[in-house]
């Protein structure tokens, strides 16, 4: 899994001194031979005295390493200005899927934009 990378929750299970959380990314990767994936993951709680402890305090250990999606959404915000060059970009949305060199424009693309360079700087983004 990549960092950032969105996934699912297929599977939670608690035993008394552990919370366990089988992850499924959301994207599919291909691999050799035109063969897709996905990846899976499992994480593990380590809390000993999980079955005396509240409901609230069970959250309050889980959001300490774990946050929900608007959480996680606000803290991963990135953004881009017109002017930018390559490489304040890929520092800010890491890097693109695709490049695609046409001489005078250059064009990231990332899975939700693409980004128009001319004479490396952002001059759209689309």
């Amino acid at each position: 899994m990549l960092a950032n990378e969105t996934v699912y929750v297929t599977r939670l299970n608690v035993d008394k001194e552990s919370i366990h959380f089988e992850l499924l990314t959301t994207n599919v990767t291909t691999l050799a031979f035109g063969n897709s994936t996905r990846y899976r993951s499992e994480l593990v709680f380590h809390i000993p005295g999980l079955d005396t402890m509240s409901e609230e305090n069970i959250y309050k250990a889980i959001d300490e390493v774990m946050a929900d999606a608007a959480t996680a959404n606000a803290v991963q915000t990135k953004s881009i200005a017109l002017g930018m060059s390559p490489d304040a970009v890929k520092s800010s949305l890491g890097n693109p899927q695709k490049t695609v060199d046409l001489g005078e424009k250059v064009i990231f693309i990332y899975p939700d934009m693409k980004v128009v360079f001319k004479d490396s700087k952002v001059v759209d983004v689309q």
